[in-house]
């Protein structure tokens, strides 16, 4: 299998592998495997949009107040992704 660089640079920031399948970080949908999609990241977690932490959500407000808790929800997004735009 040939990898081209533009194949690359379009393919691996937009997805992560996860145990049930591979999640388009910029719709936020869950799709099966595809061997044509190249990825380099990969979670050995099992993805549910439904999930919640309640302790994670009770520290962060300690830290930095209720109303700071999406922006430090989407620092930690940006953490996952390859490229930032």
């Amino acid at each position: 299998m040939k990898i081209l660089a533009r194949d690359y640079s379009k393919s691996c920031a937009r997805a992560i592998a996860l145990q049930n399948g591979l999640l388009d970080l910029e719709t936020k949908t869950l799709g099966s495997f595809d061997p044509n999609e190249f990825v380099t990241q990969a979670l050995n977690i099992t993805y549910d949009p439904e999930a919640a932490n309640p302790e994670t959500l009770k520290f962060i407000k300690e830290i930095v107040g209720e109303e700071y808790v999406p922006t430090i929800q989407e620092m930690f997004g940006y953490c996952l992704y390859h490229t930032q735009t």
